[in-house]
């Protein structure tokens, strides 16, 4: 039933990965190393590779020396992940007064800004499952880096990345990508099982803010992941030019593409089958510092949609 299904991201489609240990004669290095060049390349900045998005913006804050005497701007509506990435290391407000951090939300692949007034503080971006197309989309606030969730875009069923162009940035992750090898192996297990709801595996969310490394399991299912990254720009760009031949206004970024399009909830509605769109609240203002939320349908238009679903959603959708 694809009502049920959380159908944001590809990574919500389990498929077949191969779990077995036959990777005796990669060494994890070569493997980080092959991943890091191909992204690196892509961006063309630092790419260091995390075990997941989450872990990701831990680090970062580890490595900002971040305590509780700090706090850190979130966007409201803004998914518990990131409580439990920044939780452990800072105060966390969605009320914009005066923070020390702002995490900066590029939510589905739109671009948010903030005032001039604010790019003097820390900031990150938060773009966990932005298709960037063109590199000049990468830090729109100048952040210290940006944040990608490859199972949001690739749909590998762990991994993410730090773009920096800041070296000690990257210094600093590759440095710990080894650290906690056991945790890493514990936590890719747990991951893969929760994917693949085998014996209910849940909890690995509790330990990933302290998680630096991908064991070859989960190194080697990005790296046989990461042909789906122009697969997937190739199908989303199609389905594009498809909603914008019905719907000439709506709004997409050249520069960018997110898993799923909005549909304000004031200007459209569903003919048929409502119940299987997903309704999320999206902010409009584009404003990272301004709370124009609305109810928005979520339309997928990533790879692991099939061509039939993702045109029986549009044709549902109608102009009020």
């Amino acid at each position: 039933n694809m009502k049920t299904l959380d159908y944001q991201w590809p990574s919500s489609f389990v498929k077949n990965t191969m779990h077995d240990n036959n990777f005796s004669n990669e060494s994890i290095g070569d493997v980080i190393g092959r991943i890091e060049d191909f992204f690196s390349h892509y961006y063309d900045c630092h790419a260091c590779l995390m075990p997941s998005g989450r872990s990701s913006i831990s680090i970062l804050l580890r490595y900002l020396n971040f305590d509780r005497s700090k706090t850190i701007f979130i966007s409201k509506w803004s998914s518990h992940c990131l409580y439990s990435c920044i939780g452990p290391y800072s105060n966390i407000s969605t009320d914009f007064v005066d923070p020390d951090l702002i995490l900066v939300n590029h939510k589905w692949g739109y671009k948010s800004y903030l005032h001039q007034n604010f790019t003097e503080k820390v900031i990150i971006e938060d773009s966990v499952d932005t298709i960037h197309l063109d590199r000049s989309s990468l830090f729109q606030n100048n952040g210290i880096a940006e944040i990608i969730s490859l199972p949001k875009i690739i749909g590998s069923f762990s991994g993410g990345l730090v773009l920096t162009r800041d070296e000690n940035v990257s210094n600093y992750i590759r440095n710990a990508q080894q650290e906690n090898v056991e945790l890493g192996r514990t936590q890719s297990k747990k991951k893969y099982n929760s994917v693949f709801n085998i014996k209910n595996e849940y909890g690995w969310e509790y330990c990933e803010h302290m998680n630096t490394s991908l064991d070859i399991i989960a190194l080697k299912d990005i790296e046989n992941s990461m042909k789906n990254l122009y697969k997937n720009i190739n199908i989303i760009s199609h389905r594009r030019e498809i909603v914008l031949k019905k719907f000439k206004n709506i709004v997409i970024d050249s520069k960018r593409i997110g898993p799923v399009i909005v549909f304000p909830m004031s200007s459209y509605k569903i003919l048929s089958k409502e119940s299987s769109f997903m309704v999320r609240k999206f902010n409009y203002s584009v404003k990272t510092n301004s709370d124009y939320y609305e109810s928005s349908y979520l339309l997928p238009v990533h790879f692991a949609i099939s061509n039939e679903y993702f045109q029986s959603l549009l044709d549902a959708i109608v102009k009020r």
